[in-house]
């Protein structure tokens, strides 16, 4: 009657709160280290295995659950962490040497399908425990995908309204294209400095 319930009981996808939750159904010592812990252990928590293999099948279910939510989480925190702007060269009019960031679709790609992925786990009944970290990408994401598409929408006027002015085509808006120009060439030095999407 025991051995069937014994594969709940392994704890591959069990955090040390699993592991806790676990002790406390088969009233294992919770000074025991799972380092101590053995097979005979389970083997003389027997009786208690038994009586709790609802609670025990429940407990397995929702690490199962937790660990791919925690997978996920663990994939964006990565992604986040290499997530680098392509740049490419570009001389201005007047010979500047800049980066420019290319490759613009994927950057919004990358972003959007890491919204979906957060609004997906969502729909997990394990995902409560998860919620303030996957808010805090949320916000995260949704801040980028705001900034990179006005930046993008920027860069591309910039690339046109650059060559004009730079010839001295329209001298009553030049003053303010040059400080436009200057906050934006700015923005670029620093992602040339540091071209992580997310920092």
């Amino acid at each position: 009657e025991m051995a069937p319930l014994l594969k709940y009981v392994r704890g591959d996808a069990y955090t040390p709160e699993h592991w806790a939750d676990l002790f406390r159904l088969l009233q294992i010592d919770k000074n025991i280290s799972l380092e101590q812990l053995t097979f005979q252990t389970f083997l003389d928590k027997g009786t208690q295995i038994i009586e709790s293999d609802q609670e025990i099948k429940n407990l397995n279910s929702r690490a199962q659950g937790e660990i791919s939510i925690r997978d996920a989480l663990a994939e964006l925190e990565i992604w986040g962490a290499k997530a680098a702007f392509n740049l490419t060269d570009y001389s201005d009019c007047k010979g500047v040497n800049l980066k420019l960031i290319k490759d613009w679709k994927e950057i919004l790609n990358a972003v959007g399908d890491h919204r979906s992925l957060l609004q997906s786990l969502k729909d997990s009944p394990f995902y409560p425990p998860f919620k303030d970290k996957a808010a805090l990408w949320e916000t995260r994401l949704a801040d980028l995908d705001v900034c990179l598409a006005q930046l993008q929408t920027v860069q591309r006027k910039w690339i046109y309204l650059e060559p004009i002015f730079g010839r001295g085509s329209l001298p009553k808006e030049q003053s303010r294209f040059d400080a436009i120009n200057n906050d934006f060439k700015q923005i670029l030095f620093d992602v040339e400095k540091d071209d992580r999407v997310v920092s």
